[in-house]
């Protein structure tokens, strides 16, 4: 495993001076969220793009690119989705996403995150389900020709939400750049099963492209550092371990951006130590 850290956590730091963060702490790459304080693809001009790729080439930080940002297009979170029911409201969430794959090509990321939004009340579940699939198929596609992978999140609460609905959305678009994002903390929320047992089979049936990972309690989707929830991450972390898994591992702490600097150093000691106990075992 090599490890990350989201900048979404990492708002009040421009992107230099969050790579350098990261590099000075010693990991391997940087999640990068595609934000207004971000490379914002709408918004960042190719010069800026430009000298992000320099600086991640001169840092050594690998990079994975994130379009999961909620307030990318506007005030309402994670609108307009690719099932939006207005067709402009669609139009604009791929071309979001479809200069979202530039960005991620030009910085050499291998990966895409993204996920799906939430389902609007009054919109019928099966037309929008095809909008989904029409989209998540398009952009898959333009992916493909970048050599990017696609990968889908699924997120408490969103139309795509446990790993059952991606197992849905990827028996419905036949496209191989699409594979999957797991949210430890996602997967601790939503699904049935210990966590570690739904990662196992994960790992076993699924093309993942990249892992998220934060700290929560009471089942309740709140991305908290290391140790301020209940997840046993022993056993995960033993999991991904025994399984291989070579990606990355991005932590997510969207909401400790004032923290960033101390979170940062702190999470990646917890890892450190979790991933030297779980290959020492």
């Amino acid at each position: 495993m090599r490890f990350a850290y989201n900048s979404n956590g990492l708002k009040q730091h421009s992107v230099g001076d969050a790579v350098r963060l990261l590099a000075d702490r010693g990991y391997d790459a940087i999640e990068l969220a595609l934000q207004r304080e971000h490379l914002h693809p709408l918004e960042a001009s190719a010069d800026q793009v430009r000298a992000a790729r320099e600086l991640l080439k001169a840092s050594g930080l690998g990079v994975v690119c994130g379009a999961g940002v909620p307030n990318a297009l506007g005030e309402e979170r994670f609108e307009p989705s690719l099932f939006h029911p207005e067709p402009g409201g669609r139009a604009l969430r791929r071309r979001y996403l479809w200069a979202c794959m530039d960005v991620a090509a030009e910085l050499r990321s291998e990966v895409l995150v993204t996920c799906s939004g939430r389902l609007q009340p009054g919109v019928d579940p099966a037309e929008a389900w095809a909008w989904l699939v029409e989209g998540i198929g398009e952009i898959c596609r333009r992916a493909g020709e970048l050599g990017l992978g696609l990968a889908v999140e699924p997120e408490p609460g969103h139309f795509v939400e446990t790993l059952d609905d991606y197992r849905r959305l990827r028996a419905d678009v036949d496209e191989h750049s699409l594979g999957l994002t797991v949210d430890v903390g996602h997967v601790y929320c939503t699904e049935a099963e210990p966590a570690y047992v739904e990662i196992a089979r994960v790992l076993r049936e699924e093309r993942l492209l990249h892992v998220q990972i934060e700290d929560m309690r009471d089942r309740r989707h709140e991305h908290l550092p290391f140790g301020e929830g209940e997840i046993d991450f022993g056993p995960i972390t033993r999991t991904f371990v025994e399984a291989g898994y070579e990606g990355y591992v991005g932590v997510e702490l969207s909401r400790h951006s004032q923290r960033a600097a101390e979170l940062a150093a702190s999470s990646l000691t917890f890892l450190r130590a979790m991933m030297a106990t779980a290959t020492s075992s």
